[in-house]
């Protein structure tokens, strides 16, 4: 029987939801204390500097006192790491959150800091959750079990923290409070109607249908436009999702973890099944998952990433670099170092010297970002032998959004050029971890998304040709060898996908988004634009239609990801439908001077009348809903992206999909070790940029590449050399 959401009767059973508030309100200690003196502040004890001994403190949160129910009190106790059964423990992952309100707990009667308390407001609710009358509760905390103002301390406690939350006999995930509106506690009561449902369906045997839902006095669930709906998954919206600890937090705990918000608890499995319970019963067709979508992806990653690393822990190998770093270009963490740090855990095979077995720099706060980063990525191409990693580089290296969408909009092909966003000091082809990612890339989106491994698209555009990685002294440059596919002659416009609004704000949006689906358009229509896709034509490199050569460039030629996730016919028909609903009206539109913000909000609020309309008499999505929602998946996956064309001087010209970064005259090469076209910039005399990777249609397979290699060794030539700064 599943678990279902009880409240924390164990911890509290009349902390209600106004009580939290008064929680997280300020107030006077020394009134609270009466004539008890704030205390002086916390010395913390070192630990030993023996790392055989892997010493770490454990937070002992005593009982509240009677009368002094807002102050916590707490020991501190040194353990090694492996004493989980000596002395069971809980770990808590949390997000840190704001100092507002100047909370401190008592620690040995000593407070954690009187000028810049430690405990940050959402730390201190969560303590206060996790007091448990009458007895006590060991925990492992980081800003508390940790000398945060010890460099040296929170860079060895880095190689221990995959130990201490796999000896941790439970890790605890706090999301924080209710929202004072009381949206976020309605949502968890929804989530636990959710999972009664589908305990009774899985009882039943009923396939549920959100539109169709079963006659009788079963329970049933509120219409896709409910706020319910909004309410239960803006919880996804909520900071913890983001950081770049949680991954590890997540994954390494053999246990479920226990999910807590406010007063309610349940496992993580419960947690995630709820959501996917609801993306199998409604998926695209509910009013609320324009906003959701990518807030269900992230979590699912994240359900992904640890189902793999369970799978995997007998593995000596684990989860490859890949899977661990791809998620790392969408996490969030206080400091640039914690970019990289947060995944040592995963990616470590030594679990006393994580750092060792890679090669990987040692967990050094006092060095700069990145030397760090630097020195990660010579270490890791060594490694894999690949140019894989600059699969990773190409989503870091993002360009700075036009300030308005009307910019984007009106800007003409090819000119709205991005102002790069670089790390100074740092190599173009290492990945600036600090700058995170909007997209996924073409190598690594399999990874974590739900593609069968015959699914999987098989780019080896250097046809699998062997690599040995080559740096300059300095480990500054990197030397790629390889060909001149072509250069580029011409780009669209950066496709963007239309801004979405945060859950918590609720239905009523689309309206406002006018402005931002109308760039998006418009973007778009300049992708048809460079690729020629209504001439008569064929496209020179593979003699298809030009219309199926952009379809398939578009996505990046992975027609199982939608067969997988959609049950559509095939890509082509959503492919059609989407140009037809989508597109062909927006280029009417456009030559009828038609596209304005207004027109393009009434049009938008049509399309979603008649979807509704549609669903209310037959029972049904049309194509306008959840057929061309299908292929604009893709389209944000890989969107921030533009088109580009090429000219090579004996295959004719190419279209592909290349980087926001991509400008007239860039040089697109083909390259040992890497599966992607590269895109490159000449900097200096004998010296390039790394731009980013690029999808370029009929040259994926390797074909082009052998083809080169034969004319150069007949030729007796050297393979062109570049060397990336």
């Amino acid at each position: 029987m599943s678990r279902m959401f009880i409240p924390r009767a164990d911890l509290d059973p009349e902390f209600d939801t106004a009580s939290a508030r008064e929680c997280r309100a300020s107030w006077d200690w020394d009134e609270a204390r009466g004539s008890l003196q704030r205390p002086k502040p916390y010395t913390y004890s070192p630990l030993s500097a023996d790392p055989a001994e892997e010493e770490i403190r454990l937070l002992e949160i005593l009982p509240r006192t009677p009368g002094f129910e807002h102050i916590i009190e707490c020991n501190l106790h040194h353990v090694p790491v492996s004493t989980r059964k000596s002395r069971p423990y809980e770990a808590l992952s949390y997000r840190w959150g704001e100092s507002s309100l100047g909370r401190w707990v008592i620690i040995n009667d000593a407070s954690l800091g009187r000028s810049s308390p430690e405990v940050t407001d959402n730390l201190y609710s969560a303590l206060w959750r996790l007091q448990k009358p009458p007895g006590s509760r060991m925990m492992w905390i980081d800003a508390i079990c940790i000398n945060q103002k010890d460099d040296d301390e929170k860079a060895a406690q880095v190689l221990l923290m995959r130990n201490i939350y796999f000896s941790a006999k439970r890790t605890i995930i706090w999301l924080g409070e209710h929202s004072e509106d009381g949206r976020s506690e309605r949502g968890v009561q929804f989530m636990l109607r959710i999972l009664s449902v589908r305990v009774y369906d899985q009882k039943h045997g009923i396939k549920r249908d959100l539109f169709q839902q079963p006659q009788g006095s079963g329970p049933k669930l509120p219409a896709p436009t409910s706020p319910l709906w909004w309410y239960m998954l803006s919880l996804l919206e909520r900071d913890w999702f983001g950081r770049a600890w949680i991954v590890q937090e997540l994954c390494v705990p053999s246990a479920d973890p226990l999910v807590m918000m406010g007063s309610y608890q349940l496992g993580w499995d419960e947690f995630w099944s709820a959501v996917t319970f609801t993306t199998e019963i409604a998926g695209p067709r509910l009013a609320a998952w324009d906003s959701a979508a990518l807030y269900i992806d992230q979590c699912e990653k994240l359900d992904q990433l640890r189902n793999q690393y369970q799978q995997k822990r007998g593995d000596t190998h684990g989860l490859t670099d890949m899977e661990v770093l791809v998620y790392s270009q969408s996490s969030k963490a206080e400091r640039p170092h914690d970019h990289l740090f947060a995944f040592y855990g995963l990616l470590a095979r030594d679990s006393h010297h994580p750092h060792r077995d890679y090669g990987l720099p040692e967990p050094n706060y006092r060095l700069a970002v990145e030397e760090i980063y630097r020195q990660a990525a010579v270490s890791l191409i060594r490694r894999l032998g690949t140019l894989d990693l600059l699969s990773l580089t190409s989503i870091t290296l993002q360009g700075r959004a036009p300030t308005t969408p009307q910019i984007a909009a009106t800007a003409e092909a090819g000119t709205d050029l991005e102002d790069e966003v670089r790390l100074p000091g740092l190599p173009t082809w290492a990945p600036n971890f600090t700058a995170g990612g909007q997209t996924e890339s073409f190598l690594n989106r399999h990874f974590l998304t739900a593609f069968r491994p015959s699914q999987r698209p098989r780019y080896r555009a250097s046809g699998g040709a062997t690599y040995h990685p080559e740096f300059d002294a300095a480990g500054q440059k990197l030397l790629l060898k390889g060909h001149i596919l072509g250069i580029i002659a011409e780009t669209s416009h950066v496709v963007r996908p239309p801004a979405r609004p945060k859950l918590s704000d609720c239905p009523g949006y689309r309206a406002n988004l006018a402005q931002s689906y109308l760039a998006y358009s418009r973007a778009l229509l300049s992708c048809e634009s460079v690729a020629g896709i209504w001439k008569s034509t064929p496209y020179e490199p593979t003699g298809e239609s030009r219309m199926r050569a952009y379809c398939l460039t578009l996505h990046g030629a992975s027609d199982g990801f939608l067969h997988e996730r959609i049950n559509a016919d095939g890509i082509e028909i959503l492919f059609n439908l989407w140009l037809v609903f989508d597109m062909i009206p927006a280029r009417i539109f456009w030559l009828l001077g038609l596209d304005t913000v207004s027109f393009y909000t009434k049009w938008r609020q049509a399309m979603v009348w008649l979807t509704w309309i549609r669903v209310v008499l037959f029972g049904w999505g049309p194509a306008i809903g959840p057929s061309t929602h299908g292929f604009d998946i893709l389209l944000t996956r890989l969107a921030h992206r533009r088109v580009v064309r090429l000219e090579d001087w004996e295959e004719g010209k190419y279209i592909g999909l290349g980087p926001p970064l991509a400008r007239l005259g860039d040089v697109v090469v083909l390259c040992r070790g890497a599966k992607m076209p590269l895109v490159l910039r000449l900097k200096a005399q004998g010296e390039w940029e790394f731009i980013g990777e690029c999808y370029v249609h009929g040259v994926q397979n390797g074909s082009r590449w052998e083809t080169l290699e034969s004319q150069r060794i007949a030729n007796g030539e050297r393979e062109t050399e570049f060397w990336v700064g």
